[in-house]
């Protein structure tokens, strides 16, 4: 179930604690996985929609456009997480390694 914001809807994890965002810049198709393959979520977001990822490590990401999606940790919004129009298939969602993307 997702609620709504003003920009959009909200996804993922109720944890309170959650650290890393992802928001859709435009409509995107995301899935998360952990490191043994087996999906965590597989979410349709449109432009505006988040999606807040569980805290547990291992977690990697696929979608068809990097530059449709933005990451935030700790409620400051980093960069996209590729390149525009690039495929990113088990995209690291380890916040060290995003945290060295900037």
């Amino acid at each position: 179930m997702a609620a709504a914001t003003q920009d959009g809807r909200t996804f993922g994890s109720p944890d309170a604690a959650v650290r890393l965002v992802l928001k859709a810049n435009r409509n995107i198709w995301l899935l998360i996985e952990d490191g043994k393959g087996n999906r965590v979520a597989t979410q349709l977001l449109n432009k505006g929609d988040v999606f807040r990822v569980p805290n547990k490590p291992g977690l990697v990401a696929t979608v068809q456009d990097g530059g449709a999606i933005t990451y935030i940790i700790d409620g400051v919004e980093k960069g996209v997480l590729g390149q525009p129009g690039a495929v990113l298939a088990a995209e690291s969602l380890d916040l060290k390694k995003l945290e060295e993307k900037v």
